[in-house]
């Protein structure tokens, strides 16, 4: 059995629709998920363990991320330590990322811890 964790930005975009069918299907077959990720879904999966960080919604504030690379840096900042945090304590085999800020920033340091990496975005 695979402990996988998925991480997203936001909620509501089109990759993560893809990726909750994903999780949703691997859970029941008996695969342990946990989902990471900022603000709050507008439904949850049953048996799944959601771990949510009251921030900023991304699509309220996301758009300021076109102006700068920073910016979307320090909108994203706690996810990265979150995720640092469960990936590396929760011994999850598995990160299934959704969209390339959060993706390109930590599937390199979880590629050298020996994870595999499954990056999500709508238009790759």
């Amino acid at each position: 059995m695979k402990k996988i964790l998925a991480v997203t930005q936001c909620f509501p975009c089109g990759s993560w629709l893809c990726i909750e069918k994903i999780v949703g299907s691997l859970s029941s077959d008996g695969h342990k998920v946990r989902i990471l990720g900022l603000g709050k879904p507008s439904e949850r999966l049953t048996g799944i363990k959601y771990n949510l960080i009251p921030y900023p919604a991304y699509t309220k504030y996301g758009n300021i991320t076109v102006y700068s690379p920073i910016f979307s840096l320090v909108l994203n900042l706690p996810l990265y330590f979150a995720t640092l945090f469960l990936a590396i304590f929760g011994n999850y085999n598995v990160v299934l990322y959704n969209g390339l800020t959060v993706s390109l920033v930590l599937s390199p340091l979880f590629k050298l811890l020996g994870k595999k990496n499954i990056i999500m975005y709508h238009t790759t």
